[in-house]
């Protein structure tokens, strides 16, 4: 955000407001053509055009890369069975409050993880790591 008002600034916006004092100043300045979306609409927004590639038809997931069938443009969540909202910045850091939960910067597509909470992780002993195969 800050490059992009620095392409448009001659000079700085704030000149000698450091810390708190700029980020709530650079806050203030932002929020006035921030639209929340609420979390319905971002997801509606990020499989249907943000991270939908129109001559595929399809979402691509943030850590594989593989291909999730999608129509473009068709406002729609539940497209694909296994698509799910990834939020990059973890919801519990802002309980889950809008403008966060929604925000499009922070959200990107994902295979759906819901079954990891079915395979519980186990610590494995090392005396039992075998070195060969």
């Amino acid at each position: 955000m800050l490059t992009l008002l620095s392409l448009h600034l001659s000079e700085p916006l704030y000149p000698g407001k450091f810390g708190l004092e700029l980020r709530q100043l650079l806050q203030k300045y932002s929020s006035k053509s921030q639209k929340t979306l609420g979390y319905q609409r971002a997801r509606e927004e990020i499989y249907s055009y943000v991270y939908n590639d129109p001559t595929d038809q399809a979402v691509y997931c943030v850590y594989s890369g593989s291909r999730m069938p999608c129509a473009y443009n068709s406002m729609d969540t539940g497209c694909n069975a296994d698509l799910n909202c990834e939020h990059t910045v973890p919801q519990s850091f802002f309980n889950k409050q809008d403008p966060m939960v929604s925000d499009i910067h922070h959200l990107r597509t994902a295979w759906s993880n819901f079954i990891k909470k079915f395979h519980v992780c186990n610590l494995i002993m090392k005396s039992k790591v075998k070195k060969t195969c």
